[in-house]
Formats: C-alpha cells, structure tokens, sequence
C-alpha cells in the first residue's frame, strides 16, 4: 500500500490452536488511512461459529440477554443454526437477565454466577442445564427443553438437568417438547418447580405431543402448580422407586399422566386441591406404583368421576396411604 508500508508486517506461519491477539489501529480514517477488515474469503472458519461451538457471557455493556455485545464473539447464543453453548462466568459486573424469548444449546452457569429470567422470559434450552451458581426465575417466566434442532450434537437428543435445580435455583414454568420417545430429559438432582408443569406441551405455540418424556428416577420433584402429561402408553414420565412428588401449590393444581408414579405427597401451602384431570387412556388417573406411598399433609384429591376417575396404590403394606 503505497506509503504504508511500514504498517504491514510479515505474515507469520501459525500452527493449529495457537491464539493470537490482533491489533489494528486506524489512526486518521479520515486523512486516508486506516483498514478495514473482511474474513469472507477465509477459509479457518474466522468470525463464524458451528453447532456446538460455545460463548462466553461479557456483559460489557449491560445485563440483556439479548444484546451480542455482552457475549464473546459478538453473538447471542441460540437454538437457531448453528446451535451454539451460553456459558455464564462468576465476576463480571452485569450478570444475564433474559426477558422476552432467547435460546441456547447448552447451558452452563458457573458457580458464583447468576442467570435471571425475568417474568416475561420463555427459554429455549436444546441441549444440557448445568447450574452451578444460581438461577432467579421470576414468576412468569418458562424453561422449554427441546432438540436437539439441527446437527448430531448431541448425538442421542438426551438432556440432563444438573446442578443446583431446587429451593431458590427452582424454575418457574417447564416445558418438555420433545420429537422421539427415546430423547428423555433426564433430572439429576432434586428439582422444584414452583409453577406449571408440561410434558408434551408447548405452551408458547399451543403444539402437543405424545413423543417427550421426563425422568426424575430417584429424585425429589416438588411441583407448585399444574403437572400435566400429554403422553401416550405411560412412557411420559418416569417416577421410579426412591422418586417422590409432593404437591406444595397454594391455589388448586391440576393433574394430568397416564403413566404411574411412586410416592405422592400432598403439602400445599395453602389448603386447596389436588384436581384428576381425564387423560384419555384406560388406565387410572392417579396410578402409583407397588413401591410407592400417599401421603396427606394438606390437600385433598378432586376426581370428576367415570370409568378410570379414582387413586389406585397399588403397594397393599400398612402405611402405604
């Protein structure tokens, strides 16, 4: 470049996974000089991301969610091609607040991090929830677990929630919406859920379907509004021994499975129902398994009658009711 030649270096030889910093400093734009650059033609993938590639949480210049200059690499993460990772780091002076719609493949919040979804939120997660810091779910606000959309990543279309999901870290709403019987959304801790519950149910799009599946095998679930599953066969949900459900709403809260779950326990805040809502299947609307328990602490059960309207505990030892 005639007359700033003493600005170019010579190019260097790079290895595969080394990291450079580069520096342009465009001194006088307007006298002329300055650069500009394109990564069009390259041929290293250079400003572009992949499935399964991972951004990293900034807030350099607010809390949105939604804004890419908070994120590294300039982009939001998202479900959309290419599905990318959202990872919140502890320390930065803005920590995420989602308000409105936004997605993510994976998710992981780092100890001392906090992600808040604000009562407007609804969440797109296509891949794995870890929490290890601290999640504020506004009242409103709604976790959908679906995908994978695109790609093999992960191969199997399985999702795990892990990581700090109960007391304070809670969700509020949970969508399950799921495209194969086989893609569970598996639950590795204890997990509260503090609003409704939807296996096979997509709220925001008013879509069901009989293909999600949600397993809390061992696990404590306690669920403070509606439980609602829209599957078929009992392969929607897995409570298996050692699993507990406890109701602990403080207005009426609706249930809806046709499959079987083991121990129940009613403890509402506030003394209301438990309301057996019609499934469609010839199977009990309450069916708890032969290890399983009903306990009353507070509530009581509503059914609306017919054929298969009533509570079968199928564990006939002393104490199982």
């Amino acid at each position: 470049y005639p007359g700033f030649n003493g600005s170019y270096e010579t190019p260097l030889a790079v290895n595969a996974n080394e990291i450079y910093v580069l520096m342009v400093s465009n001194y006088a734009p307007g006298a002329g000089a300055g650069f500009s650059l394109s990564f069009t033609n390259s041929t290293c993938g250079i400003g572009a991301f992949t499935n399964g590639a991972s951004i990293l949480w900034t807030g350099a210049v607010s809390t949105d969610w939604s804004n890419a200059a908070n994120w590294s690499g300039c982009q939001v993460p998202s479900c959309s091609a290419p599905e990318t990772n959202a990872i919140i780091p502890a320390g930065y002076i803005n920590p995420p607040t989602i308000n409105g719609n936004a997605s993510c493949r994976n998710i992981t919040i780092n100890a001392g991090a906090t992600l808040t979804l604000g009562a407007t939120a609804v969440f797109g997660v296509c891949g794995d929830y870890n929490n290890q810091g601290n999640l504020v779910a506004q009242t409103g606000s709604r976790v959908i677990f679906e995908g994978p959309n695109t790609g093999s990543y992960p191969v199997s279309g399985i999702q795990s929630l892990d990581g700090n999901l109960s007391g304070t870290n809670g969700f509020h709403h949970i969508d399950v919406f799921k495209s194969n019987i086989t893609h569970h959304v598996n639950v590795n801790q204890d997990i509260d859920i503090k609003g409704d519950m939807h296996i096979g149910y997509r709220i925001p799009t008013g879509l069901t379907n009989t293909t999600s599946f949600f397993d809390v095998s061992g696990k404590y679930h306690k669920q403070g509004g509606h439980f609602r599953v829209f599957g078929g066969g009992g392969l929607a949900s897995t409570y298996n021994p050692g699993s507990t459900l406890e109701f602990n709403g403080s207005a009426n809260q609706d249930y809806r499975n046709n499959g079987a779950v083991n121990s129940v326990f009613l403890n509402q805040s506030v003394a209301s129902t438990i309301t057996l809502v019609n499934h469609t299947f010839a199977t009990p609307y309450l069916n708890i398994s032969t290890a399983g328990t009903l306990t009353f602490t507070q509530g009581k059960i509503v059914s609306p009658g017919g054929a298969q309207g009533y509570v079968n505990v199928q564990n006939n030892i002393a104490g199982a009711v």
